[in-house]
């Protein structure tokens, strides 16, 4: 059949007219299929064919005994069917339609296993699919390959054999995993059909869908060159295991083919539908029909055999196969005329974005280029020209020796391309630079060797010769050195600078040439020579400090007595301090009274005395303060009332320090200190400075002694004379004048008194606080150290008097700088800082000053003493004294130990508890403790470690296991219950002793009883009489009753009597058939289903044995359940134990079956259980297909059509092909179809017979007027015709009443047949009240019972009487229930009934086969089951015992129920919390939202502020430039007026002065008006003789600007322009500190507030110092350079020079400058004859470097003003990016909201 339909397509295909292939230009093209095999027969080979060599005979199978079985095979020559029948070569199996096609086919030798047959391609053909017809049997295995490389080498297409596992063992047998899975199939290898037997290989599996054609992959397995098929095992029928020769078995058995059809196409890549032979042939060669040819005829532009490349000159897109909707047409090269080949080049494709690919090849006319659209190398194309122009491109004019090439130029433009260093519009001349030019230098010119820091800029170098030109400062032939005082040329970008030594730390002005480094002095560094070394500092002017608290006192010209004199005043020394001293506010404190008489006794035996807590107090004197006092070294007192008395300042953080050292010296009016000096530096005059405070408003003098010791200095001549210095009250500080010539190595005693100045007071009660004396070096005493200008600056701002001041400060910066210097020259280099190791934090100090960096409360410079109230001193610094007022007698403490004075009865370090045996600090007082014990706590009194086992807060009563009274003395005895305490057998809490009978009694513990809690009590067990052995509970889990004596063994402890359905030694387990937790009490009896549980342990008549623990019922084979209630998947009827569903494999969904009926899921079109039959309303068999009948449902009977045949079976009244129209004789509404009365058949059948008679009688009657007189016969016609109509119309006017009377029958039938007469009926009213006569008669004879023991019992039985109440109560209760029970029972009886009639009228309706399944459903429902699905227990118990109700208990479900209606109680529980916490999630996701929009408007007010800063910040700039170039012009101006001719040096002088007097201001305007002011003097001075008087005043106006500069200058030193950098890098880091605070905006809210705000004052703080900074800084560099040093007149003359040269643009530079020269020799001519001095010419030049300089920093200024600007643009940018990222999270989160709000919805609607 396969065989027949493919020849027909072949056919067909054939005839197919060839335009009907053609007009595929727009698409995709699809040649013609055809047969490979046709016209290739001389292309055909097989490995064996039989008769090649001579006839040979073979035979066939064959049952009848007269048929022919052997024959003889001849192919020596080719097939004819006239004479040569016998051939059977291979190309027999080419199709050629033949007549009598089977009488010639091809075969091999007899019983040859390995055959194949071979057909070779002339070029790549698309392969569709392979068809062979056998003849004989198919192969037994087999396999077949193609080739793509003409045989070199093969791949398998597939594999096919009976027994793939041993033919093809390797091999996968299962289907096919991919298009290109190689698999053996087994369905071409059966032994039948025993011939025409096929075997069919599709090139592509259908099965797999291919998303593209020229995969490769896809084009692997559809093209090829050869197609061999390899035959590998004969199919011999078991034949080849007989051995006997005559039978010659391998002569029937052979491989034989009819046809072999293999099915392709010639391969085009959709570029061709039409083909052509590969090899051209003559015009009258013969051509095969229907021979398929392989080289295609291409279309779109592309050639080959196979269409695989695009023609010549049309590679502008690269070639692809032709696709469904674009066919990829190759496009046409543009060479724009010049040539005719072009290539592809895929780089220039995808460099031009996929346009255009094609380059063009051998272009013409001086052309390159991919299009031939540039010019060639040294031509260009003329611009007047197109570029089809073949004489566009013109040759270059550029000069040989100085263009690229020898005169290659663009060629686009014609520009000359220049080598390196050549220039000019025709490279004719070197650049700047360069010299030389020269056609073998590759670069053109040479470079000039010469250093060109050190050259002109105009001109480095003559660029002829190549002679260096030097620049100012430099020398040497190649300008490469700098003259002497200079440095830097080659190592800076200024060329030669002029040395910068600093003046104290280098030894001389001199610097190396070479990197400008200065001669510096010991331990300093830097290029200048300006900074100390690491672990150096400078010291600053008040260096020298000696601190009065370190002097020693001298005698006052008062009594030196502790206490003012009398008339009788003793004398004697001063009275020394205690150790350790109590320390005493600065607050006045009154004088003690007056020593007692024996004063005389006790000094003249050696002691003292000292007035302490208000009392005196004797001391004994200590040898060494005898010694010292004889040596002039004493200690000054601590203590009030002395003459000199230490004040201890305490150090508080955030409080400035206004003194020095620890405090302060009080000192008694007269009173005086020395100061011993022993480290003065060298040899200077020194300003001695003391600080000090006065207690009241009254002057103070000072007279001050200076005393060598030892020789001195003759150069430092000493005064010995006492010199006087006024202490006034309203300061702090006072310097001694003239200063004092000290002496380096020379040590001396300064002996200072102080006197009241005023309102002497005899007494001497006046006090005076001193700080302490510092000498000061005068600067004006060091030789050649500076100049006047710095010596003048240095007393203008008044450095000495600054620094005499107490506390930290801050110097101007001239001041600081000129100090460093002075202490580097005085100390010959910087001072060790010296910092101690445990008391600072690192070795290092500051560099100025020498301050260590102190751990907490250290002081001092090296950090080695403690602050005032601390003590301690170590590696962490000092601790607090902290002593606590109320306990101690002072604030000061040991400053070893940190121990402070203490008050009586208190102790502790800091003097802040009582004493032990005392309580209640800081009002300490004894314990109270009866006696008996000796501490207590120090805070509540509570008696600790009371004696005579007594217990309580005061030890006032007996501990446990003691009986006595403390208080009353009575000692606490021990218990004896029934041993003492710790005996191992005292079982009571306590005892007390009996007030009456005085006997102690034990109060027992939890488990005993008894006089001495010896006895177990009932539910407790233990061995008493064993030591440690204790009264324990019966371990039987709370399933006994704890009051029964016997519930448990009473020395063992084992349970007897458990209760609650357990058992076990400990009432551990549920007992046998029942389960659950025993130790929950929740042992509940095992519910089986007897049906599926095993007989053994669930017997009819016993209990059900489950699992102790999970209640699982031993199920029997194919049940599941706990109850074991239920059938597994797969099996069904439990009623007769569970059966395999046995469902049909091929035709079931599933092996699943419904578990009651067992019924299958079947497919469309099947039934049955087992879904083997067709199902209702289908035919056919079931094993191969079935058929849908098409029979309306709704007219047959059951099964809808016969099962075979397909005919539709209708119902009664019912007829039609598909049964979907009412039969005759029925009403025609379908599907009702009811009968007709009847009547209608009588009537039927005469209508029936009247219509026949009538069509009869119609056909006889003439037309009318066609017989003459037939009006008459033609009227009594219509009269009759009438009549039969009335009938009719009679015959559907009694329908409708048939209709009535017959649905009337019908009711009346269907009510009959419900009533059953058979029928019994059960009302349950009646056993109901056959159980409330019984109850009510029980409890009659209760009632009965009760009243006969009352009446014969004289004695009443309380117990009996309250359990026979309770039965009374609970019977009652049962009644009761009992009775809404019968109640209930009424109504359901009722309804029962009728429910009972109803469903009789329902099953009546039925028919009797729905019935039979209905029937079966009824008996397998179970109520027990429906309540254990439905309320999660069956049910069949009593409702008090059923814990989760049932149908009849008016509830259902429970807390621990699993039934469908607790599940569901349950799950709505969960729904609804879940929802409300869905909704409070939605809640805080809005809230977080809200702070999320909060947070980002806060971030957009901090956005606008940096913005509104930035804008500021660009006005300032703006501002700056336009000051900038307000000096710039005012430079040029005083350029060009002291250029002038006729400027002379008395105007020269007179300006000079004038701005070298001027002091810039600081502030923006006063600068701009200082500009003005100055344009303003240079427009006067063109006549400055009449303006004289005009210019004295601008000179005193500036002096006024100048006193107003120093107080602006004075308050600003503070700012600087690091403050900026350090604000901006705050900004950068708050930024980072912002995002943070946003991604965890949620939880920290507060935090991200905070953080803002810091960020908005810091913002402030960057606006506020940026509108201050750069003119503070501008101010400063201004001054700084008026500081530098004169220049001489030739260094004057190169400055102005390289000042204009800078000013000036390039292109006058030169002429400006020999301008500048010659207008300087005619001034200095000038200067000359007038006598101008030097010092104007010094002026001169300050004049111009200063506006040089000015013009630079300015410059410089505003380029760090930009850089600043930069930043914080970045700043913004960066926070503009973070904005945007948080809106992405919000964005996100907005997303995450709307979709939980969704799921809300969702769950909230149960919806999915």
């Amino acid at each position: 059949m396969a065989r027949e339909e493919i020849s027909t397509l072949l056919l067909l295909m054939l005839l197919v007219p060839a335009d009907l292939q053609e007009g595929c230009e727009g698409g995709l093209c699809y040649p013609s299929l055809g047969d490979l095999m046709v016209g290739r027969a001389a292309q055909l080979s097989a490995s064996s064919t039989c008769g090649l060599n001579g006839p040979q005979n073979y035979c066939i199978l064959g049952y009848l005994e007269e048929e022919q079985k052997c024959f003889t095979c001849d192919s020596r020559s080719p097939y004819n069917r006239h004479n040569n029948h016998y051939s059977h070569q291979i190309e027999n199996v080419i199709t050629t339609f033949e007549p009598e096609r089977k009488m010639k086919w091809w075969q091999s030798e007899n019983g040859v296993q390995q055959v194949s047959i071979q057909l070779d391609l002339e070029t790549v053909f698309q392969f569709s699919h392979l068809v062979l017809t056998f003849k004989s049997f198919r192969p037994a295995a087999m396999l077949v390959e193609r080739s793509k490389d003409f045989g070199r080498t093969w791949k398998v297409f597939r594999y096919f054999a009976a027994d793939c596992a041993n033919d093809f063992p390797r091999v996968s047998e299962g289907l096919a995993e991919s298009i290109d899975d190689l698999i053996c199939d087994s369905r071409y290898s059966r032994p039948e059909p025993s011939t025409d037997g096929e075997v069919v290989l599709k090139a592509l599996d259908p099965n797999f869908h291919i998303d593209d054609p020229y995969d490769p992959i896809i084009q692997d397995l559809i093209t090829m060159t050869n197609l061999r098929v390899n035959f590998t095992r004969l199919f011999t029928l078991g034949d080849n295991l007989l051995g006997r020769r005559r039978r010659n078995p391998q002569d029937k058995y052979y491989y034989a083919l009819y046809e072999m059809v293999v099915r392709g196409s010639c391969f085009c890549n959709g570029h061709a539908s039409q083909c052509m032979p590969v090899y051209s042939t003559r015009g009258d060669t013969f051509s095969e029909p229907g021979m398929v040819h392989g080289r295609c005829m291409c279309q779109h532009n592309t050639m080959g055999n196979n269409c695989e490349k695009c023609q010549d000159f049309y590679n502008d897109a690269p070639w692809r196969p032709a696709g469904n909707n674009d066919p990829y047409v190759c496009k046409k090269c543009n060479c724009n005329g010049h040539s005719e080949q072009c290539h592809f080049d895929m780089n220039h494709y995808i460099a031009t974005g996929q346009v255009s690919g094609g380059v063009c090849d051998n272009c013409r006319n001086n052309r390159v280029g991919a299009q031939c659209e540039h010019c060639q190398p040294r031509y260009y194309r003329d611009p007047q020209r197109s570029v089809q122009d073949p004489a566009a491109c013109v040759p270059c004019a550029c000069h040989p020796a100085g263009s690229v090439e020898g005169g290659l130029c663009d060629p686009v433009t014609g520009r000359c391309m220049c080598k390196q260093n050549v220039e000019g519009e025709r490279c004719d001349q070197c650049k700047l630079g360069f010299y030389g030019l020269s056609q073998e230098d590759q670069s053109g010119c040479q470079r000039c060797r010469c250093n060109f820091l050190g050259t002109k800029r105009t001109s480095p170098c003559d660029q002829t010769t190549g002679q260096c030109i030097c620049e100012h400062f430099a020398h040497g032939p190649e300008c490469d050195q700098c003259v002497p005082g200079y440095w830097g040329l080659g190592n800076t970008v200024y060329g030669c600078l002029p040395c910068d030594c600093d003046i104290g730390g280098a030894f001389s002005t001199e610097c190396s040439s070479v990197n400008g480094q200065c001669q510096c002095r010991a331990n300093m560094i830097g290029l200048s020579c300006s900074e100390p070394a690491p672990g150096y500092f400078l010291a600053p002017l008040d260096f020298y400090l000696y601190e009065a608290e370190n002097a020693a006192p001298l005698d006052t010209k008062c009594s030196s007595y502790l206490v003012r004199p009398t008339p009788s005043a003793i004398t004697g020394p001063p009275v020394q301090k205690p150790s350790p001293p109590p320390y005493q506010p600065l607050e006045h404190t009154p004088a003690p009274s007056t020593l007692p008489r024996c004063d005389h006794y006790f000094r003249s035996r050696g002691y003292d005395f000292m007035f302490s807590d208000g009392k005196f107090v004797v001391v004994k004197h200590e040898r060494h303060q005898a010694r010292k006092r004889r040596q002039g070294q004493r200690n000054i007192s601590l203590l009030p009332g002395s003459s000199h008395q230490i004040i201890l300042k305490p150090y508080t953080p955030d409080v400035p320090v206004t003194w020095t050292g620890p405090g302060f010296v009080r000192l008694q009016d007269g009173a005086g200190l020395r100061f011993a000096i022993t480290n003065v530096p060298l040899n200077l005059y020194y300003h001695l400075v003391i600080r000090y405070a006065t207690e009241f408003t009254d002057d103070w003098t000072a007279t001050v002694k200076i005393v060598p010791i030892g020789s001195y200095d003759e150069n430092c001549p000493n005064n010995p004379s006492e010199k006087t210095m006024v202490l006034p009250s309203t300061r702090r500080a006072a310097t001694l004048d003239p200063p004092v010539c000290l002496s380096s190595g020379v040590r001396y005693y300064v002996d200072i008194t102080f006197e009241k100045r005023s309102n002497p007071d005899p007494y001497c009660g006046s006090r005076i606080l001193i700080d302490s004396m510092g000498l000061i070096p005068k600067v004006e005493s060091l030789p050649n150290f500076c100049t006047e200008e710095a010596l003048a600056q240095y007393q203008q701002y008044q450095c000495v008097e600054l620094i005499s001041r107490a506390g930290e400060h801050t110097l101007p910066e001239v001041c600081e700088k000129l100090v460093a210097s002075m202490s580097a020259y005085i100390h010959n280099g910087a001072i060790p800082c010296k910092c101690n190791r445990d008391g600072s934090f690192s070795s290092s100090c500051s560099k100025f000053g020498g301050q260590c960096d102190c751990k907490p409360n250290v002081i001092g410079r090296c950090c080695d003493t403690c602050a005032p109230l601390t003590y301690g001193f170590g590696p962490n610094g000092c601790s607090p004294c902290n002593c606590e007022p109320s306990g101690s007698k002072a604030e000061v403490c040991d400053y070893r130990t940190g121990q402070c004075p203490c008050h009586n009865k208190v102790t502790g370090r800091r003097c802040d508890q009582c004493l032990p045996g005392n309580y209640g600090f800081p009002n300490c007082r004894r314990c109270q403790c009866n006696g008996l014990a000796e501490l207590c706590d120090p805070i509540t009194g509570v008696c600790l470690n009371c004696k005579e086992h007594s217990t309580g807060p005061h030890c006032e009563r007996c501990v446990e296991g003691y009986f006595g009274d403390p208080v009353s003395r009575d000692t606490c005895m021990p218990c004896q219950c029934p041993d003492v305490k710790g005996s191992g057998r005292f079982f009571a809490r306590t005892c007390n002793k009996d007030p009456n009978s005085l006997v102690p009694s034990c109060e027992c513990e939890t488990g005993h009883q008894g006089l001495r809690c010896d006895v177990c009590v009932p539910g407790y067990y233990g061995n008493l009489l064993l030591p440690g052995a204790r009264c324990k509970e019966c371990p039987c889990n709370n399933n006994i009753d704890p009051r029964d004596g016997k519930a448990c063994d009473a020395v063992t402890g084992e349970c007897l009597r458990c209760l609650h359905n357990t058992h076990g030694p400990n009432c551990q387990t549920c007992r046998p058939g029942y389960y659950g937790n025993a130790l929950l009490r929740d042992c509940r009896e095992c519910v089986c289903d007897q049906l599926g549980t095993e007989l053994t342990r669930c017997p009819l008549d016993g209990p059900c044995f489950c699992d102790a623990v999970t209640g699982q019922c031993p199920c029997r084979a194919g049940v599941v359940g706990v109850r074991c209630d239920q059938c597994e998947d797969g099996y069904w009827g439990l009623q007769s134990g569970c059966q395999p569903c046995n469902c049909n494999p091929q035709h079931a969904l599933s092996n699943l079956c419904d578990k009651i009926t067992g019924q299958c899921p079947c497919e469309q079109g099947y039934g049955g259980k087992q879904c083997g039959e067709c199902a209702e309303n289908h035919f056919g068999n079931p094993d191969i297909q079935c058929i849908s009948c098409d029979c309306n449902m709704e007219g047959t009977v059951h099964p809808g059509c016969d099962p075979y045949t397909g005919e539709c079976m209708c119902r009664p009244g019912v007829s039609g092909i598909f049964c979907d129209e009412c039969a005759p004789g029925h009403d025609p509404v379908f599907p009702a179809c009811e009968p007709c009365h009847t009547c209608f058949l009588l009537w039927e059948k005469k209508v029936t017979d009247i219509t026949q008679a009538t069509t009869a009688m119609l056909s006889l009657i003439p037309r009318p007027g066609t017989v003459p007189g037939d009006t008459r016969l033609h009227k009594r016609l219509q009269e009759l015709n009438e009549k039969l109509k009335n009938l009719t119309s009679m015959l559907g006017h009694d329908q409708n009443e048939l209709d009535t009377i017959e649905q009337l029958l019908k009711q009346i039938r269907n009510t009959t047949d419900t009533i059953d007469p058979n029928i019994i009926i059960i009302d349950p009213s009646q056993v109901l009240n056959t159980e409330i006569d019984n109850i009510r008669y029980e409890f009659k004879r209760l009632l009965d019972n009760l009243e006969r023991k009352i009446k014969e019992g004289p004695k009443l039985d309380l117990k009996a009487l309250n359990d026979t109440l309770k039965k009374i109560r609970k019977l009652h209760a049962d009644f009761m229930k009992d009775e809404e029970k019968v109640k209930e029972a009424n109504g359901i009886v009722e309804a029962s009934r009728q429910t009972r009639q109803d469903t009789k009228r329902e099953l009546a309706k039925c028919q009797q086969r729905p019935l039979d399944v209905l029937e079966k459903k009824v008996k397998a429902l179970n109520v027990a089951q429906l309540n254990e699905e439905i309320c999660g227990a069956p049910g069949d118990v009593e409702c008090e015992k059923a814990k989760c109700g049932g149908a009849l208990c008016g509830k259902c479900g429970g807390p621990s129920c699993t039934g469908s209606l607790p599940v569901s109680e349950n799950t709505l529980s969960t729904a609804e919390k879940t929802e409300k916490g869905l909704l409070e999630l939605l809640s805080n996701l809005t809230e977080a939202e809200t702070k999320i929009k909060e947070v980002k408007n806060i971030n957009e007010g901090i956005k606008d502020k940096a913005q509104d800063m930035m804008n500021k910040i660009i006005n300032s700039k703006n501002t700056f430039e336009k000051d900038k170039n307000n000096i710039k012009n005012l430079i040029i101006r005083v350029r060009e007026y002291l250029t002038a001719d006729t400027m002379e040096p008395e105007d020269i002088d007179t300006l000079a002065t004038a701005v070298l007097d001027i002091q810039l201001p600081s502030s923006p305007d006063e600068i701009k008006k200082m500009i003005l002011d100055i344009q303003n003097i240079l427009s006067n001075f063109t006549h400055f003789k009449e303006d004289l008087r005009p210019l004295q005043y601008q000179a005193g106006l500036a002096k006024e600007m100048k006193q107003k500069a120093d107080e602006i200058l004075n308050s600003t030193k503070q700012i600087d322009i690091s403050e900026i950098k350090k604000n901006l890098n705050d900004t950068a880091q708050l930024q980072g500190k912002i995002m943070q605070g946003l991604n965890e905006a949620e939880d920290n809210k507060d935090v991200a507030s905070k953080k803002l705000k810091q960020t908005t004052a810091k913002l402030n703080n960057v606006e506020d110092n940026l509108n201050s900074a750069p003119t503070k800084k501008l101010l400063n560099d201004i001054e700084a350079l008026k500081n530098k040093t004169a220049m001489n007149q030739a260094q004057a003359a190169e400055a102005k020079a390289a000042a204009d040269a800078a000013l000036d643009s390039a292109a006058d530079a030169s002429e400006g400058l020999m301008e500048v020269i010659e207008q300087f020799k005619n001034l200095t001519e000038k200067n000359r004859t007038q006598g101008a001095n030097e010092v104007a010419n010094e002026r001169l030049n300050n004049i111009k470097t200063e506006a040089e300089n000015m013009a630079k920093d300015i410059e410089d200024k505003l380029n760090e003003i930009e850089v600043l600007e930069k930043r914080i643009q970045d700043s913004a940018q960066n926070k503009e990016r973070k904005m945007k990222e948080l809106e992405e999270l919000r964005l996100k989160a907005e997303g995450l909201n709307d979709y939980i709000a969704e799921k809300v919805e969702h769950y909230f609607l149960c919806t999915t």
